[in-house]
C-alpha cells in the first residue's frame, strides 16, 4: 500500500463509480418503453420505480443489475490486489463498492441525480461477505413483506447493517464507520418516502408488485 498509494485508492473508487453510473432503469425506460424514469412514477432511477412503471419482470432485472454494479468491480479489485494482505484488499474492494453506490446515486450524465442506492448497497455487502449479504437480502425481503413499504424496510435494514457487520462478520472499526456513513446517505435519500408514508400517499409494496 505504500507505493502508488493514491492510485491504489483512487482507482477502485473510479472503477466502482463508473460501474455505478450504468443507469439500467433509465436505459430500459428510454429504449424499451420511451419513458424517462426521472419524470414518471416516483421519479427515481431504481428498481422499485421500474417495477411501478414497467412491471415486475423488468423491475427485477433492473434491481439485479444494480446489485451487480457494486459486486463486479469489487471482484475485479479482489483479483487485481490479490497479493495484498486480506484486510487491505477487503478495504479497497469495499471502497470500490462504495464508489458504485455513489455512481448510482450521482451519475455524471444525469446531472448527478440517480437512484437511491439500496440495491448497489446489497451488492457491496454480498461482495464483502457473500453469506452475510444474502442474509441481509433475506431479512430485507421479510421486512418488506411485513411493513409493506420499500422505504420502511430499507431504513430498518440499513440501520441494522453496521451492527450486524461488526458482531457477525468481525468488521473493523473503519469498515463499520464507512458502512454507517453509507447507511446514513441511503436514509437521507428516502426522506421524502418517509413523509409520504406518514401522509398515506406512498405506494405500498403489494400494490406495486401486482403491476
Amino acid at each position: 500500500m505504500e507505493s502508488n498509494l493514491y492510485f491504489q485508492i483512487i482507482f477502485p473508487i473510479l472503477l466502482g463509480y463508473f460501474f455505478g453510473c450504468i443507469q439500467n432503469s433509465y436505459f430500459v425506460g428510454k429504449y424499451k418503453f420511451s419513458v424517462n424514469v426521472k419524470e414518471e412514477g416516483s421519479k427515481n432511477a431504481g428498481a422499485s420505480n421500474s417495477v411501478m412503471l414497467f412491471g415486475f419482470k423488468y423491475g427485477f432485472f433492473v434491481g439485479l443489475i444494480d446489485v451487480f454494479k457494486a459486486y463486479v468491480p469489487m471482484m475485479i479489485i479482489f483479483s487485481m490486489y490479490s497479493e495484498y494482505p486480506q484486510d487491505q484488499v477487503l478495504l479497497l474492494a469495499c471502497v470500490s463498492g462504495a464508489g458504485a453506490i455513489a455512481g448510482h446515486m450521482f451519475p455524471f450524465f444525469m446531472k448527478f441525480d440517480g437512484g437511491k442506492g439500496m440495491a448497489c448497497y446489497l451488492g457491496m455487502l454480498i461482495g464483502f461477505d457473500f453469506s452475510f449479504g444474502l442474509i441481509v437480502c433475506l431479512i430485507g425481503a421479510i421486512l418488506l413483506m411485513i411493513t409493506n413499504y420499500v422505504a420502511a424496510a430499507t431504513i430498518i435494514i440499513v440501520v441494522c447493517i453496521p451492527i450486524f457487520a461488526h458482531f457477525f462478520c468481525g468488521a473493523t472499526l473503519s469498515l463499520v464507520i464507512a458502512v454507517s456513513l453509507l447507511s446514513c446517505l441511503i436514509i437521507t435519500k428516502h426522506t421524502e418516502n418517509i413523509f409520504k408514508i406518514l401522509n398515506g400517499t406512498e405506494s405500498t409494496f403489494w400494490s406495486v408488485f401486482k403491476k
